[in-house]
């Protein structure tokens, strides 16, 4: 799977993109070419179409699903022909999207998305999206609620490059960046998951309430992070085992909401259960105990070898 990073690597290797001239041509060029709403069950799904053209070799072109967790799964792939002809409009200046052949056409023409910062809507109402700089070179695309923000993704923006939101629905995002080096121009889409964004963003305001004794306000975000519908993760259910803990719940539903968190990074949440104040009541319980005790490193010689050759 490549990503943005492919392309920034690219202009790494071929040198400072101040000094390409506009004519240079395109070496690898990802655009948005349509989007699969998304269903009941289901995410939304970005299109792209990818032109890519190695030096020594013929264009090639292909149509892609992107999803909001950044997997790629090729669709659709055009004739020689058709490439060459693409490879050569868009050296003209064209959109690729407004040259591709009818039957690589996949899903619904993207509308143009919002200018940021943007309010979103259900389910995330009252979040903010922004583009914002978080370093010399490092752009952010943000969620901010209520003096709380995550960052969804953070892209290194090359000098003269531009980084701008291509596409956006109630469950996720994509960015584009154009950018130039010596071998030619460069051009990327990429994919956000603005619910695990989301989650992350309550589960965060959750972990600030439960720190300040705010029970019922900690437990009415961890609910809404919990029904988004975003990817599992640990956060959530560390958090909700702290809340239970906090409450004076019964051994059995703090355990088991530790035991949803574990499997994400098993080590560091046994740690930090261990030393968790939250759990100091539950720190003798036989249940609590075999959930946190330190497990062996795996791939690492659990046998103590002595020998008694000089």
């Amino acid at each position: 799977m490549r990503s943005l990073a492919v392309g920034l690597a690219l202009l790494a290797l071929a040198g400072c993109a101040h000094r390409t001239p506009p004519e240079a041509r395109i070496v690898h060029h990802r655009e948005l070419v349509g989007m699969l709403p998304s269903i009941p069950g289901e995410r939304t799904y970005f299109a792209y179409a990818e032109l890519l053209r190695d030096e020594g070799e013929a264009p090639r072109l292909a149509v892609h699903l992107l999803a909001p967790d950044g997997s790629r799964q090729p669709v659709v792939h055009a004739l020689e022909e058709e490439a060459h002809d693409a490879a050569r409009a868009v050296d003209e200046g064209a959109s690729l999207a407004a040259i591709l052949p009818a039957y690589l056409a996949v899903g619904l023409l993207p509308t143009e998305p919002p200018a940021l910062p943007h309010v979103l809507g259900p389910p995330l109402e009252g979040m903010e999206l922004r583009l914002e700089p978080v370093g010399p070179r490092d752009v952010a695309l943000r969620l901010v609620h209520g003096g709380h923000h995550v960052d969804l993704h953070v892209v290194a923006v090359p000098r003269g490059a531009e980084l701008r939101l291509v596409a956006l629905t109630s469950d996720a995002a994509a960015l584009e960046l154009r950018a130039n080096s010596r071998a030619g121009r460069v051009v990327d889409v990429r994919a956000v998951d603005l619910l695990a964004g989301g989650r992350r963003l309550w589960t965060e305001m959750a972990r600030a309430a439960l720190d300040a004794g705010a029970l019922d306000r900690a437990d009415a975000l961890l609910l809404r992070a919990e029904l988004l519908g975003a990817p599992e993760e640990g956060e959530l259910w560390f958090e909700k085992a702290r809340l239970y803990a906090m409450r004076g719940e019964s051994e059995e539903r703090v355990v088991s909401a530790l035991a949803r968190a574990l499997p994400f990074e098993p080590a560091l949440y046994r740690m930090r259960a261990r030393t968790e104040p939250a759990f100091r009541r539950l720190a003798l319980r036989p249940a609590f105990l075999e959930a946190v005790a330190p497990r062996p490193l795996s791939g690492r010689d659990r046998v103590l070898r002595v020998s008694d050759r000089p």
